[in-house]
Parts: C-alpha cells; sequence; structure tokens
C-alpha cells in the first residue's frame, strides 16, 4: 500500500498556533470526510482537503473552525477569561462564567468525541456536573444533551474514548467498556473489557489494549 503522506491537518498552520489539534488524541470522520479532533478545549474541523472547516450555524460557542467553549473556573481576583467569537474578543469572570457555562456549548473541560452513524457530533462534557455527552448536528447545532449515569459506571469522570459499533450502538472506555443507551443515559450492558483504547472491527467486535495486551470481545461483550 502507499502509505505516503498525503494531507496534513492544518493544511496551513494559523496564527498562534489556533488550529492546530494541541493536546488532542482522539481524532474522527464523518461520511462527507470531514475530519475532527478535540481537546479539553472543544472540537476543531478540517475539510478532506486539509484546510480549515467551517460550520453552517452561527451559535455562541462557534468561532470559524472551533465548536465549543472552555471557560475557566478558577480565575483569579479581578482576572478575566476571554473566547472568541465571529472575530470577537470576549471577556467573561468567574461569575458571568457561572451563567454562560449553563448554555449549550460552553464547559469547563470536554473530553471523548464520537461521530455518529448520522454524521452528529457526541462530546463528552466532563465539567460542570452533570457528566454528559453533548449532541451537535453536523451543522453545529446543538441538538441535545444526554446525562450519563456515573454512578452505574467505576472511573465516573474518567471517559478515556467512545465509538458506535455496527449496530448504531454507543460504546465507551472507562474503567470498562460500557455500552450507553442514548436515550436514557444509562449503562445497558458492562463488559469485562478495559485498557486505555478501543476500536471496532468491521465485524463489530470490540478491542481494546492496554497493560501490555490486546482484548477481543463480539458486539455483546462475550469473548
Amino acid at each position: 500500500p502507499d502509505l505516503a503522506v498525503k494531507t496534513r491537518y492544518p493544511k496551513v498552520v494559523g496564527p498562534w498556533d489556533s488550529n492546530r489539534p494541541v493536546e488532542s488524541d482522539v481524532v474522527r470522520a464523518d461520511s462527507r470526510g470531514f475530519i475532527y479532533c478535540v481537546n479539553r478545549n472543544g472540537v476543531i474541523k478540517y475539510n478532506p482537503d486539509g484546510s480549515d472547516g467551517t460550520w453552517d450555524s452561527d451559535e455562541p460557542y462557534i468561532n470559524a473552525h472551533a465548536l465549543g467553549v472552555r471557560i475557566v473556573s478558577n480565575l483569579a481576583p479581578g482576572q478575566k477569561g476571554v473566547y472568541w467569537h465571529k472575530g470577537n474578543l470576549i471577556e467573561y469572570t468567574n461569575e458571568s462564567g457561572k451563567e454562560l457555562v449553563k448554555q449549550p456549548g460552553f464547559t469547563h473541560d470536554f473530553g471523548a468525541m464520537a461521530i455518529g452513524p448520522d454524521d452528529r457530533i457526541y462530546v463528552i462534557r466532563v465539567e460542570p456536573d452533570p457528566l454528559a455527552i453533548l449532541v451537535f448536528e453536523p451543522s453545529g447545532k446543538f441538538a441535545r444533551e444526554i446525562p450519563i449515569a456515573c454512578k452505574e459506571m467505576p472511573g465516573g469522570r474518567t471517559v478515556k474514548t467512545m465509538r458506535f459499533g455496527k449496530d448504531n450502538r454507543l460504546w465507551v472506555l472507562s474503567e470498562r467498556v460500557y455500552r450507553i443507551d442514548l436515550n436514557t443515559g444509562k449503562i445497558d450492558l458492562t463488559t469485562d473489557l478495559g485498557g486505555w483504547g478501543l476500536v471496532i472491527d468491521t465485524q463489530g467486535n470490540l478491542l481494546t489494549w492496554g497493560g501490555g495486551q490486546l482484548l477481543r470481545s463480539d458486539s455483546q461483550g462475550k469473548p
């Protein structure tokens, strides 16, 4: 196979590395060829050719290629935080930040991400409570929030990765691999798999790795 580099993301690095996926270890692609990376600040979108992506929706948490705003929760007295929207620098304080994170797309921390079979974007809101999956349309418009019943999930807030299986069910890796009911946010299946990474093969089997071993189960979590 031809393993030569064909595309780089981003194709052109922006000022102050603003469009680079810094500290991101999650990369996903949708059915149209768009590429998405996530870090604690939000989701970065790239076009198939590596240029900066844009969002069709014009929400207050969207700026150019980026979706989501991370609000710092522990500003020093008198200090102000900032974020960008439509090229404008917007300031906030600890008090106004508490109100901002009540709005869709604003959090103290983003976590794992998955792209659904409908090209919707599913991203974990780590903070503030409750732990939840935020769902966005491909346009960037907020669709809904799915609180996760983390009391049922040992390891709680540490969701390492998420993926959709061949049956369009959502699997998350925390201390173990769990299947999440997207209607209720409850765990409807717990497996014995654990580790640091999760992939799902073309047959729907679950594979995880960590601790010097690779583990596999079928689509029902059975060896």
